[in-house]
């Protein structure tokens, strides 16, 4: 079975399926794909330490993104 997980979008009923494998949108540069992707496993990090709260989603998302971009900027290598 791959591995899909549910996050929530909003305070709604709606979620959305990440599946990990497919993180990397058809048609991006390779570079794209991988900044989304350190970003994707980020956010996941930080919503399962969270305790995977329905509310949660987007603002981990952001942040993950906000700390991966300051940590490029800083000239750090980034490993998944």
């Amino acid at each position: 079975m791959k591995d899909i997980h549910r996050a929530p979008v909003s305070s709604t009923s709606q979620t959305v399926q990440l599946d990990k494998s497919k993180v990397r949108i058809e048609g991006q540069p390779k570079e794209t794909g991988r900044l989304r992707e350190l970003i994707a496993q980020r956010a996941y990090a930080k919503w399962i330490a969270g305790g995977r709260r329905t509310d949660s989603a987007v603002q981990d998302w952001l942040q993950a993104e906000a700390e991966i971009k300051a940590e490029i900027r800083r000239g750090r290598r980034l490993h998944a």
